[in-house]
């Protein structure tokens, strides 16, 4: 069951990150040609704010319910002092955190009653941030894979 979830985890990781780079080259688009912020867009970031919602929930199932006992003591213990167990256990899941906290503010701000160049501008901030965040958190793990 581990090994199912976990390739559906990375499947949806890599969805995501690729609809981030789709949003955010649209978004650009959008706002160098002063386009309105129509449905495309928001069929954009409601695709990209659920593939983070989903891959948080299925790190949570991973992580806390379907290691066993045994191997979530040892993670804990071992943690502080691995770094790869620490990034998993910790930087991992804040860094994703904040890639979702800041995709759910520019969510809200493009569906405030602003004006479009304002909704592209505050899009092209936050989900850049969450974008950004993401590409730095699995940089991060593969850095540390790679060394």
């Amino acid at each position: 069951m581990y090994h199912i979830i976990i390739n559906i985890h990375v499947f949806l990781s890599t969805v995501c990150l690729i609809i981030s780079i789709v949003l955010i080259y649209s978004l650009l688009q959008g706002l160098r040609k002063q386009a309105k912020y129509n449905r495309y867009f928001l069929h954009m970031e409601n695709a990209f704010i659920l593939l983070l919602y989903s891959g948080l929930i299925l790190g949570i199932i991973l992580y806390f319910f379907l290691d066993s006992d045994k191997l979530k003591l040892i993670n804990y213990i071992q943690a502080e002092k691995n770094m790869n167990l620490r990034f998993w256990a910790v930087e991992h899941f804040s860094f994703m955190l904040i890639a979702l906290f800041f995709a759910q503010i520019g969510k809200i701000f493009t569906i405030k009653p602003i004006g479009d160049t304002f909704k592209f501008k505050y899009a092209l901030f936050y989900y850049g941030v969450a974008t950004f965040t993401s590409y730095l958190s699995t940089g991060l793990y593969l850095i540390n894979k790679l060394l």
